[in-house]
């Protein structure tokens, strides 16, 4: 099941997303998701990349008093 979010997801979207999902799941992130790089035998991606770190990112833009705020999620580099 996938849902696309046009103007990006937030962190609100992603809680609701994956709120019945087991804790015990892992994280992983797409950046190709091209014919070629779907396993039709398999029925997945053939490169998935595990997310290995969570970054809070603050962002200050010099005409506002307040910091816009982004979860970065960083993957590993190399093939899973």
């Amino acid at each position: 099941m996938s849902k696309y979010f046009e103007n990006g997801m937030t962190v609100g979207d992603l809680k609701q997303f994956i709120k019945t999902l087991p804790n015990e799941i892992r994280v992983y992130m797409v950046t190709d998701r091209s014919d070629e790089n779907w396993d039709e035998d398999n029925d997945r991606y053939r490169v998935a990349h595990p997310v290995a770190y969570l970054e809070k990112e603050r962002i200050w833009d010099e005409n506002d008093d307040k910091p816009e705020t982004n979860l970065l999620l960083l993957v590993e580099e190399g093939d899973s």
